[in-house]
């Protein structure tokens, strides 16, 4: 009696699902934006002369192209969220049907935490990349944090797989 009831508060989730696929769609706009102002700088190769100013643009393009995969990864993260919500505790699954896309085959919030674990380790490995490029010149030792914490996250990802 009281579980019929407590079964349509599962709907309240569609609030998670919703801003998070708004927010992936932010992100993704975000990304695009990033994306044309590596080509605005590219392109404005022009307009310098001197070759460490093209060097220097050349730079800002490449770090432009990856914060806007990074952008790309935060609205897959976001995406991937959105979806996992919605499928375990919206969607009435039928066992009839069959998945597309297996990756998205969320059935537990074991599988849903493990795959939004494996795409931060992966943002986590863009931001590194991004860091060390545009710093190659002034790199200190505090930027092994950023391996070690990623190669700490991929232990913990690995434990947990093994667990269950």
């Amino acid at each position: 009696m009281l579980i019929k009831p407590l079964r349509k508060t599962r709907y309240i989730s569609i609030i998670a699902v919703f801003c998070s696929l708004l927010g992936s769609v932010l992100m993704f706009l975000i990304g695009i934006y990033r994306t044309y102002r590596a080509y605005a700088y590219f392109f404005n190769l022009e307009a310098i002369s001197s070759e460490s100013g093209r060097e220097k643009l050349g730079d800002l393009a490449t770090g432009a192209i990856i914060k806007s995969v990074d952008a790309f990864l935060i609205g897959l993260v976001l995406l991937i969220f959105g979806y996992g919500i919605y499928n375990l505790f919206v969607r009435e699954i039928r066992p009839e049907e069959t998945v597309e896309f297996h990756w998205l085959d969320i059935k537990s919030m074991t599988k849903l935490k493990t795959l939004l674990v494996e795409v931060i380790i992966l943002i986590l490995f863009v931001k590194f990349i991004n860091v060390v490029i545009i710093n190659i010149n002034e790199l200190t030792w505090e930027i092994l944090l950023i391996p070690v914490s990623i190669l700490l996250l991929a232990l913990s990802l690995k434990f947990l797989v093994q667990r269950h």
